[in-house]
């Protein structure tokens, strides 16, 4: 098991790890690139991600940290998920098909139509593989909609007004406009 968990303490990094159960430090040369908002919600390729400002670039992105190489890095968003005609509610990094993917709530204006966009990015590192393969629209009755994730079985799960609500990623054809959703209530 790889290490998983990780605390900040002045300049310097500790990583805690399953396997050994014990912490260590790493080298303080480690340069942090960016400003992590979120939790860490996708492990892929060797490497844990979130949402964080870059900056050097002075824009949103996904940062992460190469729990082999033990270094961070940034991966910028797909361009076209931050439509200047939409105002962009929430997102979200997760993991599709062992792929990362990006999950963006929209919506033009409050009183109009949101939708879930989904983001993935075909070859690791590569901001050009980015390709979006899902635009999921939101019941319009929605006043309060936040993406969790996606399960290993491709199920979308998304919080809309206090429930969680689920959908089975395989059975929605590329660009569906109409959509099934579950719901359980938490």
């Amino acid at each position: 098991m790889q290490e998983l968990t990780m605390a900040r303490e002045g300049h310097s990094l500790w990583l805690y790890s399953l396997n050994t159960k014990s912490w260590s430090s790493v080298a303080e040369s480690v340069v942090v690139p960016c400003f992590a908002y979120d939790y860490p919600t996708a492990f892929v390729n060797g490497a844990i991600h979130w949402k964080a400002f870059s900056f050097a670039l002075k824009e949103p992105v996904i940062m992460y940290f190469n729990t082999a190489e033990r270094v961070f890095g940034e991966i910028r968003l797909p361009d076209k998920s931050f439509d200047p005609h939409m105002h962009r509610v929430h997102s979200r990094v997760a993991v599709f098909n062992g792929l990362l993917a990006f999950i963006v709530i929209s919506r033009l204006n409050p009183a109009y139509r949101r939708v879930c966009d989904i983001w993935v990015m075909n070859e690791y590192g590569v901001v050009q593989s980015w390709t979006h393969r899902f635009a999921i629209p939101i019941p319009e009755a929605i006043w309060s909609d936040r993406p969790l994730g996606i399960t290993k079985n491709n199920q979308l799960l998304v919080d809309l007004d206090g429930n969680l609500f689920w959908y089975d990623l395989d059975s929605l054809p590329l660009w569906d406009s109409w959509i099934s959703w579950g719901s359980m209530f938490i």
